[in-house]
């Protein structure tokens, strides 16, 4: 099955950083730069998400990179098209270490 990942992203966490002066500050740090195939979700998914208030989820397929195990949802951010999105679930899929599946909600602007 050829996969058709062509849309770039890049998966963010959110770190403090200190400074040579010793300042601290938060900053988006680039942890991984890829291609994902995009897709909006499927209608029972859609309704589940709608049900919460995530309807503008998308689903972000792309190829398993080692740094994925060491991203947690709660600090990481996905940006793509110019735009930054909230990541909701990042899913190794049935954990064979060769495709991920990302969910991230459009943020309201």
């Amino acid at each position: 099955m050829v996969v058709d990942y062509r849309e770039p992203f890049e998966l963010q966490t959110h770190q403090i950083v200190q400074n040579d002066k010793g300042d601290t500050s938060a900053e988006w740090t680039t942890v991984f730069k890829g291609f994902a195939r995009v897709a909006n979700l499927g209608s029972r998914e859609f309704w589940e998400a709608a049900a919460t208030g995530a309807e503008n989820t998308l689903k972000f397929f792309t190829r398993y990179h080692p740094s994925f195990p060491d991203v947690g949802t709660r600090d990481c951010r996905l940006l793509w098209r110019g735009k930054a999105l909230d990541v909701t679930q990042i899913d190794n899929l049935n954990h064979q270490n060769d495709q991920i599946i990302m969910r991230a909600v459009m943020k309201d602007e």
